[in-house]
């Protein structure tokens, strides 16, 4: 039977960093760590905006949520978690951006 992508990942980590990481869950995202492994066996390890596979990332996937709600909403990598913050998670914001790139492209 082949081992959830979760838990391959996770014989990677010392036993205090997985410590921190599950009381760092809790402490933020009121989750357990079991949700984060649902959630990223659900996602097949990949970021759920750009797609990019934990396996090429340096730090495991963040915890994507709603800042009003805080709403989990999936796991993102470090290049797409911080962009849906600077946008201050607005579409309209987004759709600007995508037009001033537009512009410019090539």
């Amino acid at each position: 039977m082949k081992m959830k992508m979760y838990a391959e990942l996770k014989l990677k980590y010392t036993k205090q960093q997985l410590k921190n990481f599950r009381e760092d869950l809790w402490k933020h995202y009121r989750i357990r760590e079991v949700k984060y492994e649902e959630l990223f066996d659900k996602q097949d390890g990949n970021c759920a905006c750009c797609g990019i596979n934990q396996e090429y990332l340096t730090r495991r996937l963040s915890v994507d949520h709603c800042h009003t709600t805080s709403e989990i909403r999936g796991l993102l990598c470090d290049n797409c978690n911080p962009a849906v913050g600077f946008v201050k998670e607005s579409i309209a914001r987004c759709e600007q951006l995508i037009e001033y790139l537009k512009k410019f492209k090539k």
